[in-house]
């Protein structure tokens, strides 16, 4: 029984796929748990669309093969969850797609302080995307971190301005 989970980190595991279903399903009545670290799991995009949990302050999901699909299935969680203060998504294939619905899912976000998207190859065109997310909703955003996403002087022209 894990209704009552407040901090759930199964990180560096083999969970699949599979697993993560699994999981999913198991904590989808569990609306005390704000803390959910999933990363390194060797999981992608089946599953995903099962996690309904709008209680989570943290959401770590990083070194998965995510892909721009997955976030898709992710938007409507994002959207929903207004006490999300911290999400991981650094290595997770997203590409500038993954970028865009990132920034769909989080455009109620005002909870948000900290963003990690590193090494997921988003570019300049998904740094567009970002921008204007990050210069209405994310006012209380005070990290963010875009290293290694092949950005180049376009991206970075439109992230100052």
């Amino acid at each position: 029984n894990m209704s009552r989970l407040f901090h759930l980190d199964v990180g560096s595991n083999d969970i699949g796929d599979e697993g993560i279903s699994s999981l999913f399903e198991a904590l989808q009545n569990c609306q005390s748990l704000a803390m959910l670290e999933l990363s390194f799991n060797d999981f992608g995009s089946d599953g995903l669309g099962l996690l309904t949990n709008t209680t989570l302050t943290t959401l770590d999901l990083s070194g998965n093969s995510i892909g721009s699909q997955a976030m898709e299935r992710l938007q409507p969680l994002l959207s929903a969850n207004s006490s999300l203060s911290h999400l991981d998504l650094g290595m997770c294939e997203l590409e500038s797609h993954g970028a865009e619905a990132v920034a769909k899912g989080l455009e109620r976000a005002t909870s948000l302080r900290r963003l990690e998207l590193p090494s997921n190859n988003i570019g300049d065109r998904g740094l567009l995307f970002l921008e204007s997310l990050l210069s209405s909703s994310c006012r209380n955003l005070v990290y963010l971190d875009l290293s290694d996403n092949a950005i180049g002087p376009r991206g970075a022209a439109a992230m100052t301005s």
